[in-house]
């Protein structure tokens, strides 16, 4: 019986080292992740975009593409995640609509802004995410602690306030994850 389970062993662990990340139901190939557009000043009290994010919104697809700012584009989502709309700010969702309305993809908003460990339960536990590019669009103060549940060791540990035009590009890779900060260059 113990050399049975000995083999079972080995069999297993052979068999999970031989698995690339893209092999396992649930792993991404990307997950881009972004903070919403500009806001209005706190003291506005809207929920929204200002003007400035409407148009970064907006312009959201060109990261998808090459151009003279970026010759190296970004992996164009399969998938798009933005934080639920809450009494206080339903931005995220706002900043992600032109988006999946120029790619034709449902923005799932069902998980609330400080949800990350469900977020990332859906993402590594579904197959359909496996191998695909899932782009995330987040409250910037749990972005770091959602990457880090990515598995983005390297990450920085906070995402500062005035900060609206950076990508946290995670790429993975036989079980390791790449960890990019990059610029988004819109125009």
């Amino acid at each position: 019986m113990r050399s049975f389970c000995a083999i079972l062993l080995i069999t297993l662990t052979v068999g999970c080292e031989r698995a690339s990340s893209t092999d396992r139901p649930g792993v991404p190939k990307h997950v881009l992740i972004i903070r919403h557009a500009e806001k209005p000043p706190e003291e506005a009290g809207e929920l929204g975009l200002n003007a400035k994010g409407k148009i970064r919104a907006a312009a959201l697809y060109e990261l998808f593409e090459a151009s003279d700012q970026r010759t190296d584009s970004f992996p164009k989502p399969d998938f798009l995640f933005a934080a639920a709309k809450t009494k206080k700010s339903y931005r995220s969702v706002e900043t992600l609509a032109p988006l999946g309305k120029k790619l034709r993809l449902t923005v799932n908003e069902k998980y609330d802004g400080d949800d990350f460990a469900n977020l990332t339960r859906e993402i590594f536990g579904k197959p359909k995410y496996a191998g695909k590019t899932v782009l995330i669009c987040w409250k910037h103060h749990a972005i770091p602690d959602l990457a880090a549940k990515l598995g983005a060791t390297d990450a920085p540990k906070n995402w500062k306030d005035d900060v609206f035009d950076r990508v946290w590009q995670l790429d993975f890779d036989d079980g390791n994850v790449k960890f990019r900060d990059r610029p988004q260059e819109l125009k």
